[in-house]
């Protein structure tokens, strides 16, 4: 995670953290849960506090995502 300083700044705008600091939008690297839908938080709940709130378990996989990444989606593009 050292490595990665290019996301270290990087705004997530509208995306809050899930965790116990509630940043209304995460600066910096984002977590995502792979099994909580809509379930974020930040490096500091995710790394030093170890947060594990809502429906979250602290056996759930942890995704490090990127704006660059995983671009933005309008569900309204998606076809079954």
């Amino acid at each position: 995670l050292k490595q990665l300083d290019t996301l270290r700044n990087e705004q997530h705008n509208g995306i809050k953290c899930d965790g116990v600091c509630h940043q209304t939008s995460i600066i910096g690297l984002r977590f995502k849960c792979d099994t909580c839908p809509k379930y974020d938080l930040c490096e500091p709940c995710a790394i030093t506090k170890r947060v594990c709130t809502k429906n979250h378990e602290k056996d759930h996989p942890l995704i490090l995502t990127s704006n660059r990444v995983m671009p933005k989606i309008d569900p309204d593009e998606i076809e079954m």
